[in-house]
């Protein structure tokens, strides 16, 4: 009985792992608020790295990117995408050089390169609420409009 539950509390432990899929990553070497702040950035970073045989052979090998783009309000610089964790790992090493704060990141730009399939675009609507008493707002003015409720779009990536 005793062999048994550790064989499971084994099983358990170990499937994770099993199926663990490494997702594409990459790193961000700086953020700026403008794009040509970033691009100068760029061109700082690029000059340093270029002359870097490691890197050269790494890029020539596993195709990454050196680009710098707008990432939610902010311009990042950064290095992408990444597959593999040792290579990512290695590019690190060689960029923490130059820049001792860059750090990884999962890989989320709607420009992946690599994605092999669309992600899939779920569209819910709203659910639809009863009517409810007008508010202290609606009737102090005596105004009191509907207005629909748009869908709200949901994507997953695959």
């Amino acid at each position: 009985m005793m062999l048994q539950r550790l064989l499971l509390l084994l099983l358990l432990l170990l499937t994770p792992i099993a199926f663990a899929q490494y997702s594409y990553k990459k790193i961000i070497v700086a953020s700026f608020p403008t794009q040509q702040h970033a691009d100068r950035a760029l061109e700082k970073l690029e000059a340093a790295l270029y002359e870097n045989d490691t890197i050269l052979m790494l890029q020539s090998e596993h195709r990454f990117n050196v680009i710098s783009r707008a990432s939610g309000k902010y311009y990042i610089v950064s290095i992408e995408p990444f597959k593999e964790r040792v290579v990512l790992q290695q590019v690190l090493d060689e960029v923490r050089k130059i820049k001792k704060d860059a750090f990884v990141n999962r890989f989320l730009s709607n420009t992946d390169l690599f994605a092999a399939e669309p992600a899939a675009t779920l569209i819910v609507p709203e659910p639809e609420t009863e009517a409810k008493e007008p508010s202290a707002v609606t009737q102090h003015t005596g105004e009191h409009t509907a207005v629909p409720t748009p869908p709200v779009v949901v994507q997953h990536d695959s």
